[in-house]
């Protein structure tokens, strides 16, 4: 016998308890239900076994009754309200080590995986079906990024088939037995995130990285020419924010179309393969280059709210100038 006890307060009565009986040596799942009593950050969940034998736990989720296709609605409706237009995914540099094919198929079967970029758990419930849902239900549009930090273009082509191929494809008729039959049609492809950074899971020259962006795109685009690339860039002063070009060519900001000037190489060098270039950049109200001193050093007084505001839209003037 297996109880499972929700449990939101201290006192004997702040719980509630399911109690299940029969089991198998197959997987099977069991939809339980609980209304607590009261409001708490620091309810317990408590799964106990009595009797001979035993079981094992493959994964718990609690969502709440009102839920929108797996999606709480209050985060739906404050999402909504932000009114953007595009939605990246996996995003950041956590798409580095990515292997989206654990992302797929039942929730409650994948395993939780580890994220060696922010060295935490990563518990995998949402993957690509779930984030084109996601996309769905707000109105906009999916930008999902392929890994190619560890990953490689024959990965980034499949996962395009998936998306996007028929349901006679391999990868669409994968797609089409894990719910979805109809294509996305998912426009927007990133080649990677912030290739450019040492940090990256598996980082690499730039003239490396030129070949493989090319070997990339024409990998995917076998399977969709539809679709619009997005490269990763860095310009000049992306580079000297995040002390990558002194590591390439000793300068702190690079010269354009530099060895460092990674956005300008990509654009000399894979053209033909680019749509678009994502620029990645942190506008700060604390800190501004100096330089003399070639480094970041505090601004004193930090930048009011209004001026902080704005810098967003100065760093997009001043990529338009580049």
């Amino acid at each position: 016998m297996v109880k499972i006890t929700l449990i939101w307060g201290k006192e004997p009565a702040d719980r509630q308890a399911v109690t299940l009986r029969t089991f198998s040596a197959a997987f099977h799942k069991f939809s339980l239900r609980y209304t607590a009593a009261a409001d708490t950050d620091d309810a317990t969940l408590e799964i106990t076994g009595t009797g001979t034998g035993a079981f094992h736990v493959g994964a718990v989720s609690l969502m709440p009754a009102d839920n929108i296709e797996g999606f709480r609605p209050e985060v739906i409706a404050a999402l909504k309200r932000l009114r953007f237009g595009v939605l990246r995914f996996p995003g950041g540099n956590f798409v580095s080590a990515y292997e989206w094919r654990y992302g797929v198929g039942d929730i409650d079967k994948r395993p939780p995986i580890f994220d060696p970029v922010w060295h935490a758990v990563q518990p995998n419930d949402v993957g690509t079906d779930e984030f084109l849902t996601l996309c769905r239900l707000l109105g906009v549009d999916p930008y999902i990024t392929v890994n190619a930090g560890f990953g490689d273009a024959w990965s980034a082509r499949e996962l395009v088939e998936y998306t996007n191929g028929a349901p006679s494809t391999p990868m669409g008729k994968w797609r089409a037995a894990n719910g979805h039959p109809a294509p996305y049609n998912v426009l927007w492809w990133g080649v990677g995130n912030e290739p450019w950074g040492d940090y990256q899971m598996g980082s690499m020259s730039l003239p490396q990285f030129e070949l493989k962006h090319n070997l990339f795109a024409k990998e995917m685009r076998k399977v969709d020419p539809s679709i619009k690339l997005i490269a990763g860039g860095a310009m000049p002063d992306v580079m000297e924010g995040a002390d990558q070009s002194r590591r390439i060519n000793g300068q702190y900001v690079p010269d354009y179309l530099s060895a460092a000037d990674w956005t300008g190489q990509m654009l000399l060098n894979c053209l033909d393969n680019i749509d678009m270039v994502s620029e990645h950049y942190y506008a700060s109200g604390m800190q501004h280059t100096d330089m003399k001193l070639q480094k970041k050093v505090p601004i004193a007084p930090p930048l009011s709210l209004l001026e902080w505001e704005r810098a967003p839209a100065v760093q997009v003037r001043a990529k338009y100038e580049h």
